[in-house]
C-alpha cells in the first residue's frame, strides 16, 4: 500500500513540474522572421494559442536591442521607446503606463515566458506583421 501511495504522489509531483513545460495540444508552432532573417534558431520562438500568436519575450527583445526585466511572476519589456509589462497568466498588460486588456493572457513555456505580439506591434506604428502562410509570420519595421 506504501509503493501505491507514493507512485501516486510520484505521479502527481511530475504532473505539476511538467503540466507547463509542453505546449498545449491546441498550441501551434510559427516560424517567425525579421524581415524575411530568422528571429532565433530556436524552434519555439512562436506560438499561437487559442488563435493569438504569441512570441518569446528574450527573444522578440534581443532582435529590437531592448530592455528586458525579471519581475516575480512577469516580464517587464522596454522594446524601441515603448514599455510593457506582463504578468504570466493576467490577462491585462500595462503598455505605455496604460492598462490594455489581452485576449490571452502571458504564459511560461519551457521556462520562457511568451507574450502576445499584437500588444509589442499596436505600441508602435513602425511595426508591422505580415503572415507568409499559416505557419510563417514575418515581423517588418518602417525605415521612415
Amino acid at each position: 500500500m506504501d509503493l501505491f501511495r507514493a507512485t501516486i504522489a510520484a505521479l502527481f509531483v511530475a504532473m505539476l513540474v511538467l503540466g507547463g513545460q509542453s505546449a498545449g495540444a491546441a498550441d501551434t508552432r510559427v516560424t517567425l522572421t525579421l524581415d524575411g532573417r530568422p528571429i532565433s534558431t530556436r524552434p519555439s520562438v512562436a506560438l499561437i494559442r487559442s488563435g493569438v500568436l504569441f512570441v518569446d519575450a528574450v527573444d522578440v527583445t534581443r532582435v529590437f536591442d531592448g530592455l528586458l526585466v525579471f519581475e516575480r511572476r512577469g516580464i517587464r519589456i522596454g522594446v524601441r521607446g515603448h514599455s510593457e509589462s506582463f504578468t504570466i497568466g493576467r490577462p491585462v498588460a500595462v503598455i505605455d503606463k496604460t492598462n490594455v486588456r489581452l485576449k490571452v493572457a502571458p504564459f511560461e513555456y519551457q521556462g520562457d515566458i511568451f507574450v502576445p505580439i499584437d500588444s509589442i506591434i499596436n505600441a508602435d506604428p513602425k511595426l508591422h506583421i505580415t503572415w507568409i502562410n499559416r505557419r510563417h509570420a514575418d515581423l517588418h519595421v518602417d525605415a521612415f
